[in-house]
Order: C-alpha cells, then structure tokens, then sequence
C-alpha cells in the first residue's frame, strides 16, 4: 500500500463486525489484520470487517468534515472488491488456552487406570468398541473400533495440513468437484455401514464386510469432517474471513489430504506394541478436538459472538470455554453408557 502512511489524514472511520463504526489514526489502522484498503473517493479508504460484496455502502474519507458532518456513504464497484490478508491468522499459542490443555492432559495422566482403561472410558461414549472390529497393537485393542479409527485418524491428518496450510480463516464453499467428492466420502462409509448392518440383521448383503474397509471408508469420512468443520470455524469465528478462499482448494488438495489420511490410518493396524500409547493418544487427541470445535461454534452462536474474532488471542477464554464443554460432554456420554450397560449386565470396555 503505497503511500498509505504518509497520508495527510490524521484519522479514518471504519467500519464493521459487533462493534460498529470505530476510529483509528490512520498509523494503527493499517496494522490492524482485519483492516482492507478499498480504492474509493478519496485518496484513503479503508474498510474493517468481514470482505465486503460489490454495492456494500461503507464509511469514506476522514470521520469527521471541516463542519463536524460524518463521510458520506459511498459505494464499492465491483472491480474494487478487497481482497483481505490473513497473515494474523498463523497460529500463536495462548496462554491461558494451553494452561486449559496442559491441565485437561495432567488430570487424564493423574487419573486412577492404565492409559489403555482410561482410553477405553474416555472414549467409550462414542464407539461401541465391539472387540472384533477393533484393531490390536501388540496385543492391546485400540479404544476405538476400525471405522471410529478411521474417522478420527482421517480428521487428524486433514485436519493439521489445513491448520498448517492456515485455512482456518477459509470460508468460501467448496468448488462443486470438492464438494461432490466430499459427498462421495460420506457416502462412502454409509454405504460400507449399511453392508454391516444386513449381516448383523441376517439380511442380504452386497460384500463381506472387513475391518480394513471399515477403516478406509471411515477415513474418507474423517477428512470430510475436517473440511466440514474449517468451514464453520471460518464462517462463524472470524471478523475478517477469507471469503474468496475455500479450505480445500481443489481435487488436487483434496487427493492430498485422502493421500495424508491414508498413510495415518493404514499404518495404525501394523504398528508396533511400543506405538500403541502413541496411536491412542492421537485418537483422544482428535475426537476431543471434534467436540470442542463443535462446542466452540455453538458457544460461539449461542452468545451471538459470530464474526467478532480477530485473531486467536481474541478466542482464547472462549476456546477455553469450548474445551470444558467438550470434555464435559465426552465423560457425560460416556458415564451414561456404562451406567446403562452396567444395568444391563453387559461387560465394561476395560483392558
């Protein structure tokens, strides 16, 4: 932005997100991440807030004329549509979020049990466990069966290559090709779950099912969830979303990240024992991740939060928040099981 510093306006008024039309000395505001410059009018226009469309009617100029009037409304043509930078969206850790996470780690680490039992419970709310589509390591069952493996081994991989690749801020739909591939991921694993079914109803069934099916459909799925829920953190968190960048830019980025779901989930089956805590580790990892990021956007809409972020230190006592209701949520669904298959006189998931 050339010549943008050295303008002669002391301030601009800009506007957008949950807090109105603001003022800022023209300095600060260019450091602002969610500040666009729109090329309108005056010789300085500067807009804040989520990427404006073609027609959007924004403040111009400086706050206040020689007569204390307010700028007149002006509108963008379409050929000055902004294109917002999102480079304050690399990730930084905060400190209070990974006091939260570190303390979530300690209390599972200091809890009674083996970290196979404490797996097996942690996780026991959101798989069944049925032992014989379990994968083993060194002898030891995972705390998810084959398919929940694949979920949340798929999301773990797409998921960090879309964190790494900072699309978290990315929250244009999908081309239709991603989208209708990402469909055929998710139906990939009903229709692998709908063959499963017939055989334990004793119905008809197309194939025999396998637990190598089971974790490869389930990947599919995983890497769909992952896309799934970049979208909404990027639609409902962010002041200043990329709206004209989708998480997954292509069939090529997509073919990625089933390439990086597929080298996570197909190695689990032939690791090592000593790998075992790793591999379990990564499955609570993931599926705390998934509810927490679900509990976060729902925290998030519920307190009519939505496009109020900037950055993720703006996030953190809400994200802090959305870890307690995701670990909260876990052990609630998972203490229900095993009360209700306690009841029923049904083994516990223990090892």
């Amino acid at each position: 932005m050339p010549g943008l510093r050295d303008s002669p306006l002391r301030g601009v008024r800009v506007s957008g997100g949950n807090d109105g039309a603001r003022r800022f000395p023209a300095s600060a505001a260019l450091e602002r991440s969610s500040i666009a410059p729109v090329p309108v009018g005056g010789p300085v226009n500067l807009y804040c807030g989520p990427c404006p469309g073609p027609g959007t009617r924004v403040w111009s100029g400086p706050t206040r004329s020689s007569d204390g009037r307010e700028p007149p409304l002006v509108q963008i043509p379409a050929a000055n549509h902004p294109v917002q930078r999102q480079a304050a969206f690399a990730w930084v850790p905060g400190g209070v979020f990974t006091v939260a996470v570190l303390l979530v780690v300690a209390l599972f680490v200091v809890a009674p049990g083996s970290f196979a039992t404490k797996a097996h419970l942690a996780l026991h709310g959101l798989c069944a466990q049925t032992p014989t589509h379990t994968f083993a390591i060194g002898g030891q069952p995972l705390p998810f069966d084959a398919r929940m493996t694949g979920i949340y081994g798929g999301f773990a991989a797409a998921f960090a290559w879309l964190v790494w690749r900072q699309r978290l801020a990315s929250a244009a739909l999908p081309s239709w090709p991603v989208g209708v591939a990402l469909l055929g991921c998710v139906g990939a694993i009903g229709i692998d779950g709908t063959n499963s079914l017939l055989l334990d109803l004793g119905l008809p069934h197309p194939y025999a099912p396998h637990n190598l099916l089971r974790l490869g459909t389930g990947m599919l799925a995983g890497v769909a969830l992952a896309a799934v829920l970049v979208y909404l953190v990027a639609g409902t968190l962010w002041r200043a979303p990329r709206d004209h960048e989708a998480a997954i830019g292509g069939l090529r980025e997509l073919a990625v990240l089933v390439g990086l779901g597929l080298l996570v989930c197909v190695s689990i089956p032939f690791a090592p024992g000593w790998l075992y805590g790793s591999v379990a580790a990564l499955l609570l990892a993931s599926a705390v991740t998934v509810v927490s990021t679900v509990a976060l956007v729902g925290l998030v809409l519920a307190r009519r939060q939505d496009g109020h972020f900037r950055t993720f230190a703006d996030l953190q006592r809400t994200g802090v928040a959305a870890l307690g209701l995701g670990v909260l949520v876990m052990a609630t669904i998972s203490g229900a099981r095993l009360l209700a298959e306690t009841s029923a006189g049904l083994p516990l998931p223990i090892h």
